[in-house]
């Protein structure tokens, strides 16, 4: 067994975006329990800008809001389907739960070792404004990056106050703060560059997936001789049990992929005709009773997404066919329902008890 070089030394804070807290908003998601267990041994900090935290409460209150719209809209369908009035009454206070709920959030900040909250930035209106003036990401040509400015105005702060550390941010807006490679936007690296902040002390992911695979998972101790057996099928959990898990949570899951002529970057698999488990990149220990294993499979399966009608009137079906077969051309009035078969590579992260011999897919994205 070895061990990977310890992480010692400059303290890890981390910033996770807004957009990486909506529908989890009680960290529930495994992934969370996984950064959790990882905060002192790798030294990271997790903080919450009050700016997020103040996001991350409007959308939950949002949430109640819709809900408790969708129950009065069924109250109505229903009286008008059976001619009498029954009413679904659920007593949703959304603006008091709402702040419960900010209350509760922010207090797990408080009270857990190696996470705090952090207030707003000291940033004048003057200085923001001017931002928005020039348009200067992540402000957008329309203006629109208000919020989105008062993190990024937190993440400076954060390194600006704490000269020795190093920053992790985590977001999925990928338009607002990265370049087309997925790496920080050279106008925030000249900005930083004003301060005298090296690039070099921030690292960005654009998931939670990115983050527990290429920072955490590196970070932990390597079981080289689990992954070993893995690998050669000789180890206590069978390459076959994986294979059944992948496809128990593939089966009629949407997922990101790019497909010709698709209208959205989702399709849903509604048919798997072979998995296999192409390689396995890590086994590390996160726990004396937990293991996590990050793999690559490869999976053959049915894609079905959507198709404008006027790309289908594109194609000469006798000399150029679609690489697509139409199961509902009239699916509505703009739109046809389309499959496609294709084999693609997809990464998991599996976490293993030891103890209990049970295994759970934490999360999964498709390798494009």
């Amino acid at each position: 067994m070895r061990k990977r070089k310890n992480i010692t030394g400059k303290k890890n804070i981390l910033v996770m975006d807004t957009n990486i807290y909506f529908n989890h908003f009680f960290l529930k998601l495994k992934h969370f329990s996984i950064l959790r267990d990882s905060l002192e041994n790798l030294n990271i900090e997790w903080t919450l800008p009050e700016i997020v935290l103040d996001e991350v409460s409007g959308k939950y209150k949002e949430k109640l809001t819709d809900l408790k719209n969708n129950i009065k809209k069924t109250n109505k369908e229903i009286g008008s389907l059976i001619g009498e009035e029954k009413q679904i009454i659920i007593d949703i206070d959304q603006d008091s739960m709402a702040n419960d709920y900010k209350n509760s959030l922010r207090e797990e900040f408080q009270t857990r070792e190696h996470m705090k909250p952090v207030p707003y930035p000291s940033t004048t209106h003057k200085e923001i404004a001017n931002r928005a003036i020039l348009k200067l990401k992540p402000f957008k040509e329309n203006g629109e990056g208000y919020r989105d400015c008062l993190i990024w105005e937190t993440i400076k702060s954060l390194l600006k106050e704490n000269p020795d550390s190093n920053l992790i941010f985590v977001t999925e807006n990928r338009s607002d703060f990265f370049d087309k490679n997925d790496n920080l936007s050279t106008v925030l690296i000249e900005d930083l560059e004003k301060y005298s902040i090296s690039k070099d002390r921030i690292q960005v992911f654009n998931s939670l997936f990115s983050l527990i695979r290429d920072f955490i998972n590196p970070r932990l101790e390597r079981l080289e001789s689990i992954r070993n057996s893995l690998l050669a099928d000789k180890w206590e959990l069978k390459q076959e049990e994986i294979i059944s898990k992948i496809e128990e949570v593939l089966y009629l899951k949407s997922v990101d992929i790019s497909l010709p002529d698709s209208n959205c970057s989702e399709a849903l698999i509604n048919y798997i005709n072979d998995v296999s488990i192409d390689d396995i990149e890590d086994v590390s220990k996160l726990s004396e009773t937990e293991i996590i294993i990050s793999l690559t499979s490869k999976i053959n399966a049915d894609f079905e997404y959507y198709v404008d009608h006027i790309n289908i009137y594109s194609y000469d079906y006798e000399n150029d066919p679609p690489p697509f077969e139409i199961s509902d051309f009239d699916w509505n009035d703009y739109v046809a329902r389309v499959y496609t078969t294709r084999e693609t590579y997809m990464q998991f992260i599996i976490l293993y008890n030891l103890r209990t011999k049970q295994m759970e897919i934490t999360d999964y994205q498709i390798l494009q």
